[in-house]
Parts: C-alpha cells; structure tokens; sequence
C-alpha cells in the first residue's frame, strides 16, 4: 500500500501553514471589531502623536517620552506604522496584531522544534498557544500590542539563543540580543530574558557542564544591561501612576504566591478569565497560602528530580507557554 512521506522540510511548512490557519480561524474575526472601550483611546485614537503617523520626530518622540504611563517605543511605533498605514480603522489594526500573534505562534514552533528536535510535540504546543483561551486577554485588545509583539520578540531570542549555542559565533550572538533588546522595548515584562536564557543553558542545551560557570554569566551581562534600563524607565514612567491602595508587602507577597497557582490553573482550565482581577485587598486564608507553596515547590522538586531522565519536549514546552501567558 503505497504510503505519503514528506521531507522534514515539507512537514515543517505544513505545519507553518497550519499554525497560520488555526490563528486566522479563531482571531480572524477580530477584523471586524470596534475599538475597546478601554485604555485603546489612551494607546491610539485620540493620541495625536500615533495617530500622525511614522516620521523622524516621531520616532525620536517613541524613544524619548512616556506613552500611556509605559515606555515601550516598540510598541509605539508599531501603533504609528498601523495609523500610517491604515488611519485609525480599528479593523486593520487588529489585523495587525493577528499576523504578529500568527508570527509568534510560529517562532514559537521553530523554537521547541530546534531546543528538542521533536517536531510534532513542538507544533502541538505552538498549536495550543496560538489558540489558548488566555490569547483572548491579548489579541483582541489592540491596547495589548505590547503583549503579543514581545512574544513574538520573546520566541525569536530564544530560537536565535539556540542556534548561537549550537554554532556560536558574533553574529548570532548579536541577533539574540537585538531579538531580545526589541522585546524588553515592547515590553518590560521580559526584564526576565536573562535569567531564562540561563535556564536554557542549564536545561536543555547543556552547556553548564561543557562551558565556565562564570563565562556563561558574564555573556549575558549585554540582555542584563537592557533589562535593567526598561526597568528603570518603567518605574519612572509609572511613578505616580500605580496606587497600591496601601497594600502591606505581606499581602502582596501572598497574593503573588496565590497567582502562581492561578496561572497555572488558567493554563490547564481557563475559567474566570477578566480585563481585570480584582487584588483580594486582605489576606488569604491559610490553608490556600500552604496547598499554593506545596504546589509550587512540588512541582519544583519533581522539575529537579528528573532534570537528567526527560528530554526538554511537551512538559517544558508548557512551562515556557505557562511563563509566556501572563
């Protein structure tokens, strides 16, 4: 019986195209929806200096002014090339934001596909990103640009990291750190990119026992560098802006422990998902903080415990969609 085969390369593109078409099915609509009544005016429409467009004063103004209480000049500009390109038509901009949520599901699929080498588990994982119910938070929103261009940004160093680790060379190096430079510019969350690329050499690139402990720290001092100017920048531009309404650290320290597990939790069954969650503004009872701390550090033992027996495939490939969903 005669039976199809397809080159590895074939299969690959196949599976490209399937990621495109999964994204367009379920976000595609969003082509013809409104503006959010929420934070979407402050972003675009009734700023004057997206809404005129990409020119040189405006892109200088993108890199040296707060936008919407946030420095994110990546996504400022990115909000600019779209009123360049399409006025202030609130379907073409979401438009925008599926073909860059397309762009990331896929560079997505190359990452795991290149870390593991196992290219079905790696394109049924991009395939649950590119659809997961917590997308809904991010691109449908065109105020949360910010949030699918630096996952875009954030599998593209991670891929780019792979390939240098592989085959280092200056070049490849810098493709990383330019990857990784443009996500923290769309978004401060990847303050965290060091840390995480640290981890990968750890696991599973292993470069921990082929390499100085030391030279492996000191390579990513450049992401480090970024991270803590975008931190800084942030805090200035959200100074004044965020009120923790007197919330002691205590609360805030448990109420982060809490939404670990909530996270997690959202991942495996997405239910209760808001723009916004309400902080609890008292403390948890104390059976949640203890079942929240045990889970977290039961997963942590079982993640350490079989560090050497399971290939980086399915499992991690979560974690880093678990990570990226927030």
């Amino acid at each position: 019986m005669y039976s199809l085969r397809f080159s590895l390369k074939t299969q690959k593109f196949l599976i490209v195209l399937a990621l495109t078409a999964l994204v367009w099915i379920v976000f595609g609509q969003t082509a013809h929806f409104d503006w959010v009544g929420y934070d979407d005016h402050d972003y675009v429409y009734r700023s004057g200096r997206v809404t005129s467009g990409l020119n040189f004063s405006n892109i200088a103004w993108a890199f040296t002014h707060f936008h919407a209480a946030n420095w994110h000049p990546i996504t400022t500009l990115s909000h600019k090339l779209d009123c360049q390109l399409f006025g202030v038509n609130p379907g073409l901009h979401h438009f925008s934001s599926v073909v860059i949520h397309a762009l990331a599901a896929i560079a997505l699929f190359l990452t795991l596909d290149s870390l593991t080498a196992k290219i079905w588990r790696s394109a049924f994982v991009a395939a649950v990103f590119a659809i997961h119910p917590l997308r809904a938070e991010s691109v449908p929103w065109i105020a949360e640009r910010k949030d699918v261009l630096s996952g875009l940004f954030f599998a593209l160093t991670l891929l780019a990291w792979s390939n240098h680790a592989c085959r280092k060379s200056l070049a490849r190096y810098l493709i990383a750190l330019l990857a990784a430079a443009l996500g923290t510019l769309s978004k401060p969350m990847l303050v965290t990119i060091p840390f995480v690329l640290l981890l990968i050499d750890y696991w599973p690139l292993n470069r921990f026992q082929k390499e100085k402990i030391i030279s492996l720290i000191l390579e990513k001092i450049p992401f480090a560098l970024f991270a803590a100017a975008s931190a800084v920048a942030t805090v200035l531009a959200q100074h004044g802006q965020i009120d923790t309404f007197g919330f002691s650290l205590p609360l805030r320290f448990e109420s982060a422990i809490v939404s670990y597990a909530i996270y997690l939790r959202q991942l495996i069954w997405p239910i209760d998902l808001a723009v916004l969650y309400p902080h609890p503004e008292k403390f948890f009872p104390f059976p949640i903080i203890v079942g929240c701390i045990a889970l977290l550090m039961a997963l942590s033992a079982i993640a350490i415990i079989y560090r050497n027996d399971s290939r980086f495939c399915s499992p991690a490939g979560f974690g880093l969609l678990a990570c990226w969903s927030r």
